[in-house]
């Protein structure tokens, strides 16, 4: 069905010249569905990453380390773009 779609994923990247394991949440896109007759159906949406929850190079978690030298959204969209080339490379 389309509500269990969402993938827990984890990519090496090169974010700051530094070779990271990511973790992190994907939702795939999905089409727009209606079934008219039974009166249910999906509006659809685009694919999304949905959260960061590792951050990882040699074993040691840099999430603290990147929330308090860049700034947690600064950093978080900057690797968010990363992971979406890295999508883009693997497809």
């Amino acid at each position: 069905m389309w509500w269990d779609k969402k993938k827990i994923m984890e990519l090496t990247i090169l974010f700051k010249e530094i070779r990271f394991e990511v973790g992190f949440d994907y939702q795939p896109e999905e089409k727009q569905y209606f079934n008219y007759k039974e009166g249910y159906g999906h509006p659809g949406c685009a694919a999304a990453i949905e959260g960061i929850w590792k951050v990882e190079h040699k074993g040691t978690d840099f999430i603290p380390f990147l929330d308090e030298v860049f700034g947690e959204d600064k950093w978080q969209k900057e690797m968010e773009n990363e992971l979406w080339s890295a999508l883009a490379n693997e497809a």
